[in-house]
Formats: structure tokens, C-alpha cells, sequence
């Protein structure tokens, strides 16, 4: 998109364009497709924050309601801890959810669902019904993440659709570009001529070389005659 918008711009300058018309007729000022993808992504090529207003509440939403459980489980932990409930390590993360690491023969005075247990079985790793409630509202902000990801990704493919034989007109004319400039660096490497066409039947070669012959030939600190 970026590449068909601006070489449009750089050819449009150009006075003697008649061989290129063909291509330049082929290619497309997308800024306005090219608008949209910028306002939905960000530079490392994620989906922004700010793509669409319902992304914006949801993520706020998430923030609020990650603080929150963050403060009530911290609050559980220290609690749990004073009571000699819980191993030496911190609160962690189980199926996406916050556990306490209780020790096994604690157990009965933790309500809670049981998440997961050590290798050794001498942890558990309850989720106190406390936290269930602030932990549900966080997976439901979650799915409606995902979801509104998927449709912002899904208007975006329809957009896009929407230019699709443009888009192929335009990378065939970026690929004939690409060509010509190929050959045009690869001329001024091996410093071309433009040979001049005789009627009659004569070859006259001035300073030719084989251009492998001469390419290898350089690489070995020789000269190619």
C-alpha cells in the first residue's frame, strides 16, 4: 500500500513518462486504506488500544477490574500468610485465574476451588471464593476483548477486500518497477551503454566485456578483458 501510494507520487513528478504509462495506470494512491491501518495498528504491528471506541472501554475495563483483584488477592495473601496457611512463595497464576499456594494440610480452612497441586502434593493452589466474582468479571472483559479484536480484524478484511483488484494491479506494477531498477542498478554497477542500432548487417563492440567472466573475474582482484 505504502509502496503503490508513493511511487505514484515520485512518477506523477516525472516529465517523459509515455513507456510508463502502461504502469502507471496500474498503480493506486491508497491513503485512505492506508489511514485506516495506521488508526488500527500501532508501529510494532499489534493491534492498538485505541482501534475502535468498544476496544477503549473494554481495556479500561480491564485495567479497573486487574487492579482490583490484584488488591483483594494481595489482601487475601497477606491474611492467609499471618495464619500460617500458605507455602513460602507468592500469589500466582493457574488456568488465568489468581491462587493462593496453600499447604495441603491447610486445605480444609481455605474455601476455595482447587486450580492445581505441586509435584511433590504439598502445595495447593485454591482460588478463595472471595475472588471468584472480580475473577469472572475479568475472563467476560476478556472474551469481549477477543471478540472485538476478531471483528476489528474482520471490517478491516472487508475494507481491504473492497481494493482487491487494485491491489493486484498494483503489485504487478510494482513488480515491473522492481525489474527496471534491477536492471537499471545492474547496468550502472557494470557501466552499460545504450548500444545504437545499425541498419545494416555490423557488430562493432567497443570496450565489451563478459559480464560473468567479468563479475568473477573481479572478485579474484582480475580484469576481465
Amino acid at each position: 500500500l505504502e509502496s503503490s501510494t508513493s511511487a505514484l507520487a515520485y512518477l506523477k513528478q516525472m516529465e517523459d513518462l509515455n513507456s510508463l504509462q502502461p504502469t502507471l495506470e496500474k498503480l493506486y494512491n491508497f491513503e485512505e486504506l492506508l489511514n485506516t491501518y495506521n488508526r488500527v495498528f500501532d508501529k510494532e504491528g499489534e493491534i492498538s488500544s485505541t482501534a475502535s471506541p468498544k476496544l477503549q472501554e473494554i481495556n479500561k475495563g480491564i485495567v479497573s477490574c486487574t487492579k482490583k483483584l490484584r488488591k483483594s488477592t494481595d489482601s487475601l495473601m497477606e491474611k492467609a500468610k499471618k495464619d500460617g496457611l500458605t507455602a513460602d512463595s507468592g500469589v500466582t497464576i493457574r488456568n488465568g485465574r489468581p491462587v493462593l499456594p496453600i499447604l495441603s494440610f491447610n486445605k480444609g480452612k481455605v474455601s476455595g476451588v482447587l486450580h492445581d497441586r505441586s509435584a511433590s502434593g504439598n502445595v495447593l493452589y485454591i482460588e478463595p471464593y472471595e475472588l471468584m466474582e472480580e475473577g469472572n468479571n475479568l475472563s467476560e472483559l476478556n472474551l469481549e476483548r477477543k471478540a472485538e479484536l476478531f471483528q476489528i480484524r474482520k471490517n478491516l478484511t472487508t475494507k481491504l477486500s473492497h481494493n482487491r483488484q487494485e491491489l493486484v494491479y498494483a503489485l504487478e506494477a510494482l513488480s515491473f518497477l522492481d525489474y527496471l531498477c534491477a536492471k537499471a542498478s545492474y547496468s550502472t554497477e557494470l557501466k552499460c551503454v545504450i548500444p545504437i542500432l545499425a541498419k545494416e548487417s555490423k557488430i562493432d563492440w567497443k570496450g565489451a566485456f563478459h559480464p560473468i567472466l567479468k563479475a568473477n573475474l573481479t572478485r579474484e582482484n582480475k580484469k576481465a578483458i
